[in-house]
């Protein structure tokens, strides 16, 4: 029962973020030419084209194989959550299509608006295990292919090239600028809310599943860790503390991996002002 309400109340999140994330687009977006990142704004640049399909449906198309492929890859967990999330967030961007007001008078605040709502929407949506399409699986198979790049990179390579398809097919240099804007808002968004201001986390977990939690984050995120026997002052039991950084928009599948794993885990999360190394930024950045 603990776990459907959980998964219940994950599913509220997901349907009151989604809402969120269509309004940016519905109403902010296209009305003005802009796009969001990732896969919708490809879908939103391809409905621009041809108008007789829907954004909603296009972004559940192009997700199909990406999906397959991060199901066989990733762990049917994360896909699920993730197909799930993305199908709400989808329909809805169809069926309030022509419901939703359109605001067209200031391009410079449309894109202050969508920014803000779309990031609000990817927050709920992040904290409660999901993303709303196959942009971070397709990073996360770019960056297992090339070591030296990380995901917060790949996902900027990816945006720019969303921003580039755009202008490409509305022709407007102002279009591609506030799309950027969106995209800059919308993380900070993102991460304000979620983390505050630091750059990342730092991950402690004491457990007696380190082994198979750590496969679990190579596997899915591919970061390293270090694992240190360690013995409870009190108890004296012995268990093993498994030490990791990641990004913050990574936390939640770092908990969604410990629970799964272990649920009698005591995990400590601490911010990360800089993160110097493998998968992160270089010493000389």
């Amino acid at each position: 029962m603990k776990k459907v309400a959980r998964y219940s109340l994950n599913v509220f999140f997901w349907v009151v973020g989604s809402f969120l994330y269509c309004i940016s687009i519905n109403s902010f977006c296209v009305p003005n030419s802009l796009v969001l990142g990732g896969v919708s704004g490809v879908a939103t640049v391809i409905n621009h084209i041809f108008p007789i399909l829907p954004i909603g449906f296009l972004t559940i198309l192009i997700n199909i194989p990406l999906f397959i492929a991060g199901f066989i890859k990733l762990g049917r967990k994360f896909i699920i959550n993730t197909s799930v999330s993305t199908l709400i967030s989808s329909v809805f961007i169809d069926i309030f299509a022509d419901i939703l007001p359109k605001y067209s008078s200031n391009k410079l605040l449309a894109a202050l608006a969508a920014g803000v709502t779309s990031g609000l929407g990817l927050a709920l949506i992040f904290a409660n295990g999901s993303t709303t399409g196959g942009i971070d699986i397709l990073a996360k198979f770019i960056t297992k292919k090339f070591k030296h790049l990380s995901m917060g990179r790949v996902i900027l390579i990816i945006d720019a090239f969303v921003i580039l398809l755009s202008y490409a097919v509305y022709r407007s240099f102002e279009s591609a600028v506030y799309s950027c804007v969106i995209i800059f808002i919308s993380t900070k968004v993102i991460d304000s809310i979620l983390f505050g201001i630091s750059t990342g986390k730092t991950v402690m977990v004491i457990t007696t599943k380190a082994d198979e939690i750590y496969s679990e984050i190579s596997k899915t995120l591919g970061r390293g860790a270090t694992i240190i026997p360690v013995k409870g002052a009190y108890t004296h039991d012995e268990r093993n503390l498994l030490l990791t950084s990641v990004r913050t928009n990574e936390i939640s599948y770092i908990y969604s991996i410990i629970e799964k794993q272990d649920e009698n885990a005591f995990i400590t999360v601490a911010d990360a002002r800089d993160i110097i190394g493998e998968g992160f930024k270089k010493i000389d950045d």
